[in-house]
């Protein structure tokens, strides 16, 4: 007859067991993530961040370079705001801005660091009777990371190495340009079109709400004679990925040969490779 095991025997079993679980079973430690895009001004979004506890609203804006934070936000946390950045807004103003160190963003449940931010207060271009807003969330903050922008769903998703995976099997890779700016500071990405044979380079603006913009260099490159020297030039139509996408379009002054607006972006979902500086696109369904 055998003896009953020992409360110490069915212990080392117990840990066992553990060892092996934590050792043979895959785990989920990094989940893949959905951050909700909320809805501010026309299809301006925006993003809850936590800063030390004390959650702001920030502008979501790929085509704004740089992340910023307000001064306020700077002063409550005890930053010290120093130096001198410069850039340029699409239509060439030039803006000039300082920055501050080591700064934690938190985004549900994730953690987003970064060594520096801009300080500025986007209040300053905004119209006043709007909601206030207490910084710029741009492309800068998930260097690093593969996100995709889904906007019509109104969201951005955290992927992992396998839902990366999984999602780009049925993606096409678009030509792109990932630039850091005049200081090395910024991310802003650029996506090529083709015209007569030519490249031509738009920028990834979510913040553009008007039509898609062309340069004038990029109209007369075009073949566009009779267009307007500022406004609609008509629909044009723009290839990304495997589908070509008709949308109104207009010639304005700007210092790029053209920006995506949103409306162009949300009928794509559109993979960003934000460590491998990879582009993937995919035109949406219906049901998407």
């Amino acid at each position: 007859m055998k003896g009953k095991r020992s409360f110490g025997e069915y212990g080392d079993l117990k840990i066992a067991v553990v060892i092996f679980i934590v050792l043979h079973v895959p785990t989920f430690a990094v989940a893949q993530d959905t951050i909700q895009l909320k809805k501010y001004a026309g299809n301006l979004k925006t993003i809850d961040v936590s800063i030390n506890g004390m959650v702001y609203k920030f502008l979501f804006d790929t085509g704004g370079g740089e992340t910023l934070i307000s001064p306020e936000i700077a002063t409550r946390n005890n930053k010290s705001v120093y130096g001198s950045l410069t850039a340029f807004r699409m239509h060439g103003e030039m803006i000039s801005f300082q920055r501050a160190d080591s700064l934690n963003l938190r985004i549900n449940s994730m953690d987003l660091y970064h060594p520096s931010v801009g300080v500025w207060d986007v209040m300053s271009v905004l119209p006043t009777d709007w909601p206030r807003i207490d910084g710029v969330l741009s492309l800068k903050s998930f260097i690093g990371k593969k996100i995709t922008l889904d906007l019509h769903n109104n969201r951005i998703i955290m992927e992992t190495k396998k839902s990366y995976r999984k999602r780009i099997s049925h993606m096409t890779r678009q030509t792109s340009r990932f630039a850091n700016g005049l200081n090395g500071n910024e991310m802003m990405i650029f996506l090529e079109t083709k015209n007569a044979g030519r490249s031509f380079w738009l920028l990834v603006d979510t913040g553009n709400l008007g039509n898609v913009l062309l340069s004038p260099s990029t109209v007369e490159a075009w073949g566009l004679h009779n267009a307007p020297e500022s406004g609609s030039v008509g629909t044009l139509f723009y290839k990304l990925g495997k589908d070509s996408l008709g949308i109104e379009s207009s010639q304005e002054k700007i210092i790029y040969d053209g920006a995506l607006n949103y409306h162009a972006l949300s009928n794509f979902t559109i993979l960003i490779d934000l460590a491998e500086e990879e582009v993937w696109v995919e035109k949406r369904t219906q049901e998407q």
